[in-house]
């Protein structure tokens, strides 16, 4: 069975904040169709530290274990994303 463990960005910088930011990713996905299913969900707080668990995460990621980004994008998406985030962020 395959983990999924979506890194998101938000939930500020306290535990009461990604508690509250982990329920709401986690019901907005339920309430999506994926309820059953559920993957994992790891309140980050900014932008800067949700690309840097993410990129551990990669790190140990495999068949079973894989780890998505969600991020805003604060703007229209008008290249591939990996290139909007760069232009963006370096």
């Amino acid at each position: 069975m395959v983990s999924v463990r979506i890194y998101v960005e938000g939930g500020g910088d306290s535990k009461k904040l990604h508690s509250r930011c982990r329920k709401g990713f986690s019901k907005l996905i339920e309430k999506s169709g994926f309820e059953g299913r559920m993957p994992s969900i790891v309140a980050c707080g900014g932008r800067d530290k949700a690309y840097d668990m993410f990129k551990k995460a990669l790190t140990s990621a495999n068949r079973d274990k894989f780890p998505m980004l969600l991020v805003d994008s604060e703007e229209p998406v008008t290249v591939a994303v990996w290139d909007h985030l760069k232009d963006r962020d370096g």
